[in-house]
């Protein structure tokens, strides 16, 4: 089984035993799992080959007419996914066992190592936003915690699933052929890169301080578009309507926004009334389950 929302995140919310609360909305059932079982899904990760074709269309979608620092960024994740595809091949036409077995683990497993291998970096920003109240993070720090917050945003079933009912939405869908199956695994890291890059400039990371009785949830969606909570698609990410709400403990959330009434790395509160609001919107926006430590 692989994690769209990683044990790291969900950790706070889980008792000494790993185990957590969590509604299944599609069943209206509550239970107490172990956070190894939950916000997973077998082989969810799972490589599709990509067509010579399919390189051209990420190339045009996220290469083209980009400024120069982002085309450069986007053309090495599409290279490096090319890379890839290439050794898929390479194993898929030789006849040995062992490289037959091989060409199954990669396929399988080497997309959620390329997340795993991202998630101990995260760690230490996580422990920073609990340790403190304005983490003391660089420029830089500030860009990695946004492009963790944006892979997660773009790494989930709920994106997953929204990104191919977007596609049966347009007038002639047949013409991409089953483009977005195969693509799925480049379009969320080009996707989490072009808008942390679009984003760089103006946005405000703000830290909200949950100090009232009623503690913040969690959800198999962690990260939210707050507009998406009132009528835009998810997958609707234009700078104006743009603002990511991510708990990362029952008392501690990160908002990033654009809105002149925030400053960059600065704290607020949030009363149990705002708590509630958030709970609620967090709610709205997730695919099935609800997470929560008591």
């Amino acid at each position: 089984a692989q994690h769209y929302v990683p044990r790291l995140y969900l950790r706070q919310w889980a008792d000494e035993d790993e185990k957590i609360w969590c509604l299944d909305r599609e069943k209206n059932n509550i239970f107490n799992p172990n956070i190894m079982g939950v916000a997973q899904q077998r082989f969810f990760y799972e490589m599709k080959r990509l067509r010579d074709e399919d390189f051209a269309i990420l190339k045009q979608l996220w290469v083209n007419n980009r400024p120069e620092l982002l085309q450069n960024v986007n053309k090495g994740i599409i290279d490096d996914f090319r890379k890839v595809n290439g050794l898929l091949n390479v194993l898929d036409s030789t006849q040995n066992v062992e490289a037959k077995k091989l060409k199954d683990y990669a396929e399988k497993n080497l997309i959620e190592k390329m997340f795993a291998s991202y998630e101990g970096q995260y760690l230490s920003l996580i422990s920073d936003i609990l340790a403190t109240e304005i983490p003391n993070w660089n420029e830089d720090a500030q860009m990695s915690f946004l492009f963790f917050l944006n892979l997660q945003y773009f790494r989930t079933k709920n994106i997953s699933d929204n990104l191919l009912e977007s596609i049966k939405k347009m007038p002639n869908p047949a013409q991409f052929d089953g483009f977005i199956e195969r693509a799925m695994n480049p379009m969320r890291w080009l996707m989490a890169n072009t808008v942390t890059y679009n984003s760089l400039v103006r946005r405000k990371i703000v830290f909200i301080e949950n100090k009232s009785t009623l503690d913040f949830i969690t959800t198999d969606q962690p990260v939210i578009n707050v507009y998406a909570a009132f009528g835009k698609s998810a997958v609707e990410m234009s700078e104006d309507e743009l603002e990511l709400y991510c708990p990362f403990s029952p008392k501690n959330a990160v908002l990033v926004s654009f809105k002149d009434c925030y400053t960059n790395m600065s704290s607020i509160s949030a009363s149990e009334k705002e708590v509630k609001i958030y709970n609620d919107t967090l709610v709205k926006c997730s695919n099935r389950f609800v997470f929560s430590k008591d």
